[in-house]
């Protein structure tokens, strides 16, 4: 799952280093775990 988060950083780089967005930051990581417990309660309905 990490290398969905590098592949968004490498297609959009930071402008600053000093300032790395941290709105953009959070939006990735609540994105990458909403696609998780998607993903969590997809199999777990399979296993009912």
């Amino acid at each position: 799952m990490l290398h969905i988060v590098k592949l968004i950083e490498r297609r959009y780089p930071r402008q600053g280093e000093a300032r790395p967005a941290p709105l953009a930051r959070l939006a990735t990581v609540a994105l990458l775990a909403l696609s998780a417990a998607a993903l969590m309660a997809g199999v777990l309905l399979q296993l009912r």
